[in-house]
């Protein structure tokens, strides 16, 4: 039998480690998680009724800048009824949701999340 040998890589070809210091990457990332202004809020479900939340998609679509989202997932404000007890909330359009008691909605669907209200 006659046996072909056919060549694939080279070492640097094959060497998948990215070029760039990806600690680095790593670093900037949690600084800027840690600039994050997170704020628990304790209330009644029913403070949220003049809420409205869509996701993050529909957030790009927003005319004002400070709108947009801050990354490509989640469940954000997008309105506040002005005659509602939601007024008195510390929350703004554009917040992202992260959890509802203890439930994690941070990787939700609106819908989803609506649900739990």
């Amino acid at each position: 039998d006659i046996v072909v040998v056919c060549p694939t890589y080279t070492n640097q070809e094959y060497d998948r480690e990215p070029d760039d210091d990806w600690r680095e990457k790593e670093r900037a990332v949690e600084e800027m998680v840690e600039k994050l202004q997170i704020v628990i809020l304790e209330t009644d479900p029913v403070g949220f009724q003049g809420v409205q939340f869509v996701d993050f998609y529909k957030m790009l679509e927003s005319e004002n800048e400070e709108d947009h989202p801050i990354c490509d997932f989640g469940v954000y404000v997008s309105h506040i009824d002005l005659g509602g007890n939601a007024l008195n909330l510390d929350i703004k359009t554009g917040d992202l949701v992260l959890c509802l008691d203890d439930k994690d909605f941070f990787n939700s669907r609106a819908a989803f999340f609506k649900k739990h209200l």
